[in-house]
């Protein structure tokens, strides 16, 4: 962890920003286009699986709550600012890739459908028209968007004070919410989301620290790998 002398931010560069930034468009070519294949090819299967409980239909539809959930896109543009060295920021696309790709994976072969009602109320509020926008169909479970906050933010944790890791943590707890609040997830999606997190944050450890372990294994070894360099 961060010994809390060293800033959370930091300015890379403009020559590294660029880089940084690279990346950062890479990875979001990289994930609508699994997200948008996976939810064209998802229309094709026969087959729904109900995820909601019934006792989540008493979650209020609040459509203003997707301002919350929009800052996903914020706590992303952050990571360019705290992962202190572009290979670890690879490592960090690398493993929201193979997020991406598992999730895709499983929209297809187990598509599931939530039992909240129509959103009809919503369209009267600008920001959650566009969050409902950005939003494809086909992508219950995982909740990609929990798996993403949550993973970033045990990511940068490992630069930040104590103060700062518990902002971070209750960002994406906040995000969590918000899925349920615009009826864009039941509880089951952020629970397999934050799943994946726990596993990234892991293999981004092993990948960051040089333990370079194969991906089963860090599945297997979740206790292992050291603390990344600053």
């Amino acid at each position: 962890m961060n010994d809390g002398h060293v800033k959370l931010l930091h300015w890379p560069g403009m020559q590294e920003f660029k880089a940084r930034m690279g990346l950062a468009l890479f990875f979001l070519f990289f994930f609508y286009l699994i997200y948008g294949t996976a939810a064209y090819v998802a229309d094709y299967v026969p087959w729904r699986i109900p995820v909601g409980f019934g006792f989540e239909l008493s979650i209020p539809f609040i459509p203003e709550s997707a301002l919350i959930y929009l800052t996903l896109s914020l706590l992303m543009m952050l990571a360019l600012f705290v992962i202190r060295q572009v290979s670890h920021l690879k490592m960090l696309v690398y493993v929201l890739c193979i997020q991406t790709l598992f999730a895709g994976v499983c929209f297809v072969v187990f598509p599931a459908v939530s039992n909240f009602p129509v959103r009809l109320t919503g369209g009267d509020v600008f920001i959650f028209r566009f969050a409902d926008m950005l939003n494809l169909h086909n992508n219950e479970v995982p909740s990609l968007h929990v798996c993403f906050a949550f993973t970033l933010a045990g990511v940068m944790s490992y630069y930040g004070r104590l103060w700062q890791r518990l902002l971070l943590y209750t960002w994406s707890a906040a995000i969590a919410v918000s899925t349920l609040t615009i009826h864009e997830h039941n509880l089951i999606d952020l629970l397999a989301g934050i799943i994946l997190s726990v596993w990234g944050v892991r293999y981004w450890r092993c990948l960051s620290a040089r333990d370079c372990i194969p991906l089963g294994g860090c599945i297997l070894t979740l206790g292992k790998g050291g603390e990344p360099e600053p």
